[in-house]
C-alpha cells in the first residue's frame, strides 16, 4: 500500500509539472509577440522620424540655417536683406525701366489730352514723379535710409490739399476772409456778443490773419483759450512739430525698401505699369489696326509702340515684381517687421524638433523593453527544459514503481511522450 501511495504521489507531481509546461511556453510566445510588436512600432517610429527629419532638413536648407539656435539664426537672416534689396534696386535703375517709365508717361499724357492730335500744347501731363515717388527716388538715390527720403519727399497729400484749398478762390481781396452772409459788422452790432471782460485771445488784425502768438496754450482751458494738448504753439508751427514727432518714430537703420509702406507704394506703381503693358500686349495680339491712331503721337510712342519693345518692358517689370515677392525676400522682410511671425516660425520648427526628440526617446524605450523581454525569455527557456526533464524523471520513477508493484515491466504511453 505504501508503495502504491508513493507511486500515486509521484504521478500527481508529474501531472502538475506536465500542466505547467504549456503555461511557460505561452509566456514565451507572448514575449516573442511583444518583441515582434515592439520591432514593428520601432520601424514605424523610425520611418516617421525620417520623414519629419527630411522635411525639417529641407526647411533648414530653405531658410539657410543650422537649426541649433533657431531664433538667433533667423534674426541673423535680416543681415542679408540690404544685399537682396540692392539687387532689386539695380534692376529698377536699369535703362529698360527708364524707357518703360518714359513710354508710360508719354502714352498717358497723349491719351489724356483735352484735344488729342490737334493741339499738342493742351496735353495733360502725368506727374509720375509724385505718383511713383518711391520708384523715382530709388532710381535716383538707391536704397537709402528712410529718413533721407522723408526729408526729400514733397509735402504730404493732406498738406498739399490744404494748401490748394486755401488758394483755390482768389476772387476775394487779399488778406480778407470770406464770411459768406455773415459779416463782422453783424457780430459787432449785436449787443449780446459784446463782452469787454472776455478776450478770446485771437486777433483778426493785419489783413485778417490769425495771430497765434497771443495764444496761451496751457493745460487749463479757460474761456477764450484753446487747449492745444502737448503741442506748444506759442510762436511755433504745429505742422513742423507733428512732422518732428513722426521723424522720431522712424528707425535709424530703416531703409526705403525695408519700410512696408514704401515697398507697397513701389509694388503698386510696378503693378500699375505691369497692367498697362499687359493690356498693350493684348491689343497687339488681337488687332494691330489701332496703331494707325497714334500716327501723330510723340516720337517715343512711335519708337517703342511695337510688340517686341512692349514685351521687353513688361518682362523687366515682371522680373522686379516677381523678385520682390519671392519667398526668400518676403520671409526675411516678415522676420524683420513682425515679431509675431518670427515667434510662430520658431515655434513651428521647435515643435518638429521636439517631436523628433520624443520619437527617438520612444525608440530607445522600445529597445530597452525588448532587452527586458529577452531576459525574461532567457529565464523561461531553461525553465521549460527543466520541467520537461522533471516530467520524464517522474515518468520513469512511476514506471519503475508500478513495475515493481505489478512484478512486470510497465511503460507509460500517450501524449506525455510528445512534450519534448
Amino acid at each position: 500500500l505504501s508503495s502504491s501511495s508513493a507511486a500515486s504521489d509521484v504521478y500527481k507531481r508529474q501531472q502538475n509539472t506536465l500542466y505547467e509546461i504549456p503555461s511557460v511556453r505561452k509566456s514565451i510566445e507572448r514575449y516573442n509577440k511583444q518583441i515582434t510588436e515592439s520591432l514593428k512600432k520601432e520601424s514605424d517610429t523610425n520611418r516617421q522620424i525620417q520623414n519629419i527629419t527630411s522635411h525639417l532638413n529641407k526647411e533648414y536648407a530653405d531658410l539657410k540655417i543650422k537649426g541649433v539656435d533657431v531664433k538667433l539664426e533667423l534674426l541673423e537672416l535680416v543681415t542679408e536683406l540690404p544685399e537682396l534689396l540692392d539687387i532689386a534696386v539695380k534692376q529698377l535703375q536699369g535703362d529698360i525701366i527708364l524707357r518703360a517709365l518714359n513710354f508710360y508717361k508719354a502714352f498717358g499724357d497723349y491719351t489724356l489730352s483735352y484735344k488729342q492730335h490737334e493741339n499738342p500744347e493742351s496735353l495733360v501731363s502725368l506727374d509720375l514723379e509724385t505718383e511713383f515717388r518711391v520708384l523715382y527716388y530709388l532710381r535716383k538715390n538707391g536704397n537709402t535710409p528712410l529718413k533721407q527720403m522723408k526729408h526729400e519727399a514733397p509735402e504730404s497729400e493732406s498738406l498739399s490739399n490744404y494748401t490748394a484749398a486755401t488758394h483755390e478762390d482768389t476772387s476775394n481781396t487779399a488778406g480778407e476772409i470770406d464770411w459768406g452772409d455773415f459779416s463782422m459788422d453783424m457780430l459787432q452790432s449785436n449787443p449780446e456778443n459784446k463782452d469787454q471782460n472776455k478776450d478770446p485771445g485771437i486777433s483778426l488784425e493785419n489783413s485778417g490773419q490769425i495771430d497765434l502768438v497771443t495764444l496761451d496754450a496751457t493745460s487749463d482751458t479757460t474761456d477764450g483759450q484753446i487747449d492745444w494738448g502737448k503741442f506748444d504753439v506759442v510762436g511755433g508751427d504745429i505742422t513742423t512739430q507733428i512732422q518732428d514727432a513722426e521723424e522720431h518714430k522712424l528707425k535709424d537703420n530703416e531703409t526705403v525698401l525695408g519700410d512696408t509702406q514704401a515697398r507697397n507704394e513701389l509694388l503698386q506703381a510696378l503693378l500699375e505699369m505691369e497692367a498697362f503693358y499687359t493690356q498693350r500686349l493684348l491689343e497687339f495680339n488681337e488687332d494691330q489696326s489701332f496703331i494707325i491712331s497714334f500716327s501723330n503721337a510723340p516720337e517715343i510712342i512711335k519708337k517703342y509702340n511695337n510688340k517686341n519693345d512692349v514685351e521687353i518692358m513688361l518682362s523687366a517689370i515682371n522680373s522686379i515684381v516677381t523678385y520682390l515677392q519671392q519667398d526668400r525676400v518676403r520671409l526675411i522682410l516678415d522676420i524683420k517687421s513682425s515679431k509675431r511671425f518670427l515667434e510662430r516660425l520658431c515655434d513651428s520648427i521647435r515643435q518638429k524638433q521636439v517631436m523628433i526628440t520624443n520619437m527617438e526617446t520612444s525608440v530607445m524605450r522600445e529597445q530597452n523593453r525588448r532587452k527586458e523581454i529577452a531576459q525574461n525569455i532567457s529565464q523561461e527557456g531553461p525553465k521549460v527544459n527543466k520541467l520537461i526533464d522533471e516530467v520524464f524523471y517522474l515518468k520513469g520513477k512511476v514506471e519503475k514503481d508500478l513495475s515493481k508493484m505489478l512484478d512486470r515491466v510497465v511503460s507509460i504511453i500517450g501524449e506525455i511522450n510528445k512534450i519534448k
